[in-house]
């Protein structure tokens, strides 16, 4: 019996050293896998910083363009109506507001404006473009159905200036239904 008690406690002691050489082992592998999964978290971290600066570089260096059209089919216009193109198609820098027609310069710099417009009905149709109040351009349409007009201009802005387009006659009708756009981009 003494003879079995001490082969006993020498597996038990033998299998006692294995699970202390498992247990280090097992130390080393969790603290391998902590460590890989900090470099990871890291790298990713380091990724992240970098996409965040690229957005705001990309943010603060975009250009402005805008592209808005008329959705309704025919707009009766009288006096110094300023045109609400309600459909932004393109409105990068978020400098076109459909709800006052006015475009206001995100950024200071060199833009370009364009518009086309075709007349509805037997009504002169005159659009002046200005910056900040100050006439700028003028296009014109003959008074018969289906005539256009153009205007482009190309202007040196300053944050917050305002560029409109406006109908100065006492009468005026022109046809939406995507025919009639304006459009301005930074240079």
């Amino acid at each position: 019996m003494e003879e079995l008690k001490n082969k006993f406690m020498i597996a038990e002691g033998k299998h006692g050293i294995e699970m202390e050489v498992m247990k280090e082992e097992l130390k080393l592998k969790s603290k391998s896998i902590h460590e890989q999964t900090n470099e990871k978290f890291e790298d990713i971290k380091l990724k992240l910083q970098k996409l965040k600066t690229l957005q705001e570089f990309k943010k603060e260096n975009a250009k402005t363009a805008i592209f808005v059209t008329m959705k309704d089919v025919t707009e009766d216009i009288t006096t110094n109506t300023i045109l609400k193109f309600t459909n932004a198609k393109t409105n990068i820098g978020d400098g076109y507001h459909s709800e006052t027609g006015e475009f206001t310069a995100p950024a200071a710099g060199l833009y370009e404006f364009n518009a086309s417009f075709i007349t509805n009905g037997a009504k002169w149709l005159q659009l002046n473009l200005l910056k900040n109040g100050e006439l700028v351009a003028r296009g014109h349409a003959h008074m018969s159905h289906g005539s256009t007009g153009t205007l482009n201009a190309i202007l040196l802005l300053q944050k917050g200036d305002l560029v409109y387009l406006r109908h100065p006659r006492s009468v005026g009708s022109i046809y939406g239904e995507e025919y009639s756009m304006f459009s301005g981009h930074q240079l």
